[in-house]
């Protein structure tokens, strides 16, 4: 079983996941690597200089991973750090026309239950690899939430705890889902 976690950039979802992955495989979330790769090799698959570009590496990845995943783990739950449906709100954030994203996330298929965590001020930071104000998460908080829900899904909100006990929260939820 494949297992989304999403939410705005800062909300706690690497954190969380980095936990969890004591007890279940996690699929790292791409655009950090990308970032990197592209800034040593001084490329243009950068957010500030071809969206388009940097949308499809981590789409390409996000396939890739999804892929990988499925014929290696079948019959376990495997967690991931935003998945396909993803690149649908980057995609809008950037004015890019969403048509081939959504046609992918409408191919890789992740449980219909998605893990979202929610704005989180009081934890948000920014750094090298992430830029955007808070101000701006609120605006890609809802184009993923609208990404999630148009492809039909439903969203879970992680609630605000301290990282032991949001990961013990999980948990419980992703057992929950095993066993049925």
């Amino acid at each position: 079983m494949l297992i989304c976690l999403s939410g705005s950039p800062g909300t706690g979802k690497t954190t969380l996941l980095n936990e969890m992955a004591q007890s279940f495989p996690v699929v790292a979330e791409p655009a950090r690597q990308i970032i990197a790769e592209q800034r040593a090799i001084d490329g243009d698959a950068l957010w500030d200089k071809s969206p388009y570009l940097f949308i499809q590496l981590i789409l390409s990845r996000h396939m890739s991973a999804f892929n990988e995943a499925r014929h290696r783990t079948s019959d376990r739950l495997v967690l991931f750090d935003r998945g396909v449906t993803d690149c649908i709100a980057y995609a809008s954030q950037a004015s890019i026309d969403t048509d081939a994203f959504s046609r992918a996330a409408r191919h890789y298929r992740y449980d219909l239950r998605v893990f979202y965590c929610p704005l989180w001020h009081e934890i948000y930071c920014q750094d090298d690899e992430r830029t955007m104000s808070f101000g701006m998460t609120k605006i890609m908080d809802q184009q993923l939430r609208d990404a999630y829900r148009k492809q039909g899904y439903d969203l879970i909100e992680v609630p605000k705890l301290p990282i032991k006990e949001r990961a013990l929260w999980l948990k419980s939820q992703l057992n929950l889902i095993s066993e049925s």
